[in-house]
């Protein structure tokens, strides 16, 4: 689905946790990035500043990981990584053209992700892929399960759902 949102030119945000789910899904978008050249120029970010202090974390305990990431680190550090920056502020980003966010927090109710989702969601080029759980309530719930039209503050978007 990411490389989807990004091949039509769209900015595709990812909503996330910023420990434990946001590492693993960032690992998993480096590899990704690695296997496919043709999405080199197109940037990766991780928007978390608490997910930014665990990052050193696991670079450091890397012994206390499953054997396959284990044997990575023999090679390197699979949490140095490639193709993904951390980004340390909306005043360092560039909104223009196709891109990847993970931004916390994973249910949509306040900082980050929902700014961009806001910003990004009546594009109909983006996407926003909701990667967890999600609490009855929140917006990201509301966008997996209730309605294909979400109201946000001063618009009404149309959503198009995908399973």
């Amino acid at each position: 689905m990411v490389h989807d949102i990004v091949g039509r030119g769209g900015r595709c945000l990812i909503p996330a946790f910023a420990l434990g789910r946001a590492q693993e899904l960032l690992l998993i978008l480096d590899e990704y990035w690695d296997a496919h050249p043709e999405l080199y120029d197109i940037p990766v970010y991780y928007a978390s500043s608490l997910a930014k202090k665990c990052m050193a974390v696991y670079q450091t305990f890397v012994s206390g990981m499953n054997s396959r990431i284990q044997k990575q680190i023999a090679v390197s550090n699979p949490f140095v990584f490639k193709h993904v920056s951390n980004l340390k502020g909306m005043e360092h980003f560039e909104d223009s053209g196709p891109c990847v966010v993970l931004a916390s927090p994973g249910m949509l109710q306040n900082g980050l992700s929902r700014e961009l989702f806001e910003k990004w969601c009546t594009d109909a080029k983006n996407g926003c892929i909701i990667a967890g759980y999600c609490v009855e309530g929140t917006l990201a719930k509301v966008c997996v399960v209730v309605s294909l039209i979400i109201r946000a503050p001063g618009c009404v978007v149309l959503c198009a759902l995908v399973n």
